[in-house]
């Protein structure tokens, strides 16, 4: 049995769901470097502690709430994009919370200001940092310009495992309803639901799949992952860097044979019709968030 339509709506975000409640992003101020710490720890993110406070990356991203985002990558698929950016193995340089050159992005480039400093969108600086972790991931291996269908859906596949990996290790993160909350279990669900008819494995390209979106929209519903509109056309830089062998390893399996090179082309596409098995999220886990976001009854 797949997934069924939300027993609440109020999870995701209106466009996908159009009963649902309008967004609004998480009140108040930003949290200290003590209430971020404790959200991580709330969440079980391993090694909060010490990453957090590690140096390197308070040099990288000195606002605290930034910092915990990426902390939270910690134990997911994403967490080698973290050891690299920390490395100083990364175009991106540096981290902060402030204003984007796109304000609806979650994470992204300042206006005027040199790619290499990406921002947490300040609109939602008072939100669990746990959901930064999914944009946070994205956004690190994201080509700033000329990212095309191949590379925006492979990133958006990879920000959907993060958050799908924290909900599984703090199924109460499904309860927020805030705007950044419902983006992020939206990306999810997409992901959960994105598999061949009759399978109970999750596989990025299925065409003739169930569907995406459960009793959702029809206009914004697709047979898989794949079918997303996250971007168009072909890669303007098709070579993808090499951290992202790293995370495939971890989302599809460490013998997975990774295409050499690497790049957003058919070769990756194949790559992300196979299974992604259950090395990245064992099936108990995965219905564990699937009973959080309300998808199966328990």
């Amino acid at each position: 049995m797949g997934p069924r339509a939300p027993a609440d709506v109020s999870r995701f975000t209106p466009d996908l769901y159009p009963a649902g409640p309008p967004l609004v992003p998480a009140p108040g101020d930003p949290p200290d470097a003590a209430a971020a710490l404790a959200a991580l720890q709330d969440a079980g993110i391993p090694d909060a502690a010490e990453r957090f406070s590690d140096p390197p990356l308070v040099a990288r991203a000195p606002d605290a709430a930034a910092r915990a985002g990426l902390v939270a990558l910690a134990g997911t698929v994403a967490e080698p994009v973290l050891d690299a950016f920390v490395a100083g193995e990364l175009p991106v340089h540096r981290v902060e919370v402030g204003t984007l050159e796109h304000p609806t992005r979650v994470v992204g480039p300042g206006a005027g200001i040199a790619p290499a400093t990406r921002f947490v969108n300040a609109r939602y600086a008072a939100e669990h940092p746990a959901l930064f972790a999914p944009s946070l991931a994205h956004d690190l291996l994201w080509h700033a310009t000329g990212a095309g269908r191949v590379e925006e859906t492979v990133l958006h596949a990879v920000a959907a495992m993060t958050h799908v990996q924290r909900l599984a290790a703090a199924p109460g993160l499904a309860e927020l309803r805030t705007e950044l909350a419902r983006r992020q279990h939206s990306l999810a669900l997409t992901l959960l639901c994105s598999r061949h008819p009759g399978s109970p494995e999750i596989c990025l390209v299925a065409p003739d799949g169930p569907g995406t979106l459960p009793g959702g929209a029809p206009d914004r519903a697709t047979p898989d992952f794949f079918g997303v509109p996250f971007g168009a056309g072909d890669s303007a830089e098709p070579d993808a860097p090499g951290v992202l062998r790293l995370v495939l390893r971890r989302a599809f399996g460490e013998d997975t044979e990774i295409p050499a090179p690497l790049r957003y082309d058919d070769a990756l596409v194949r790559l992300c019709a196979r299974p992604l098995g259950d090395g990245w999220c064992p099936p108990q886990a995965r219905l564990r968030v699937a009973v959080a976001l309300g998808l199966v009854d328990p």
